[in-house]
């Protein structure tokens, strides 16, 4: 702890430098003779506490505190301790914003013991009350709704997120009321005969609940319940609205996948960047002889003949490095058992919210009927063509 001592006197600063080392071997003593040439040193140099002798030349104590605090803005602590006792001058003092009053007499040992004190305690009170400004600073400025109940379970404490999650302008609105008008009757009942007998037994809560606004809609929340010494409570809330939607949306479109993965006829397939299998329909790994789970991780090349598997690579590198579809390429297949099947298969590239490819969708119909109703018919015409040219 850096201390600035002033005194006009040169053998008090001797006798400041010795005997606060002793008493506390935090303490580094700077000293200076005046309160002009200590100005100068607050200027160059930062310091957690100001000891200062009343009675000096040129500009005194009072003096010297008052250009501290009003015309410097600074509230570094600040100690009166001086030989002259009057208490008009101890009123001064602290008035002027001095944090202690000390008068010197007595033997050194002691009087320095208690000044060193009384500096290491001004300047942990100084301390400790930075930091509550900055979780204060921290608390306001939170997206997430911070409130303090006493332990009435009325609120003390309110930032404006915390009222503005509930519809309210602002946290005068909230203060000195009770946190259950921010719930309904169903969701009351939950926190009087879950959550609160949790919340007292273990000193803590944290889940989902659902409160009510101001104007009575009602919102999910996540909500996190801290119990404090004097029987009051931390109530932390976030609104989770966008979440749950989002959670919503996934579950429809992911069992909408699933209905599709598992009743399409279609050979269905989601790949990654580096063309291996993610997802299956059961169609297409039931033509395989393999369960949809044994295809994650595999590539057309653990599946398929080199040639066939190199081509449908190359057509899958082309969609994925050059975001171009592939539509209705017919390709042959040749499955485990030898049979050869033909497909008609569409390509298209998979892409993350920022536009980036992350893989490819395959969706594979099989042709292989068709190809040879066709072949069949187009073997059909050819006589009778060859019996028109006789006739």
């Amino acid at each position: 702890m850096k201390v600035l001592f002033v005194d006009d006197e040169p053998g008090i600063l001797e006798q400041a430098k010795i005997f606060l080392r002793k008493a506390d071997d935090r303490l580094e003593i700077e000293t200076s003779l005046s309160a002009e040439d200590a100005l100068d040193l607050l200027d160059k140099n930062n310091y957690d506490c100001i000891v200062t002798d009343y009675q000096m030349p040129e500009m005194d104590g009072l003096e010297f505190l008052k250009v501290v605090r009003e015309d410097r803005d600074n509230d570094v602590p600040f100690i009166i301790f001086t030989g002259k006792g009057r208490e008009e001058v101890a009123i001064d003092a602290l008035n002027l914003g001095a944090d202690f009053y000390l008068q010197k007499g007595g033997d050194p040992k002691s009087q320095y013991g208690v000044l060193a004190r009384a500096i290491v305690q001004e300047v942990k009170r100084k301390e400790a009350e930075e930091e509550l400004n900055k979780r204060s600073e921290a608390m306001e400025a939170s997206m997430d709704g911070m409130a303090v109940l006493d332990e009435n379970e009325e609120y003390v404490y309110v930032n404006d997120a915390h009222a503005r999650i509930y519809g309210y302008d602002g946290p005068e609105e909230l203060l000195g009321k009770s946190w259950k008008v921010l719930y309904g009757e169903e969701e009351l009942e939950r926190f009087e005969n879950e959550i609160m007998p949790q919340f007292r037994e273990e000193g803590g809560w944290r889940g989902e609940a659902v409160g009510k606004k101001k104007d009575g809609a009602r919102f999910p929340q996540e909500v996190s319940l801290t119990a404090l010494e004097d029987g009051g409570i931390i109530c932390v809330v976030r609104d989770i609205t966008e979440r749950k939607k989002a959670e919503e949306k996934y579950t429809f479109e992911s069992n909408l996948l699933n209905s599709l993965l598992n009743n399409s006829e279609d050979l269905v397939y989601f790949k990654d960047t580096e063309d291996r299998y993610v997802r299956v329909s059961k169609a297409y790994a039931d033509s395989l002889g393999l369960d949809q789970e044994d295809m994650k991780g595999k590539t057309v090349f653990d599946l398929f003949p080199e040639e066939e598997a190199r081509e449908m690579h190359e057509d899958d590198l082309e969609v994925m490095k050059e975001g171009k579809e592939v539509v209705d390429r017919e390709h042959k297949i040749t499955l485990s058992d030898g049979e050869t099947r033909w497909l008609s298969t569409t390509k298209v590239p998979r892409y993350d919210d920022e536009g980036n490819v992350i893989g490819m969708i395959g969706i594979s119909r099989d042709i292989t009927e068709r190809k040879r109703r066709r072949k069949n018919s187009k073997r059909l015409a050819e006589p009778s063509m060859h019996l028109g040219i006789l006739l």
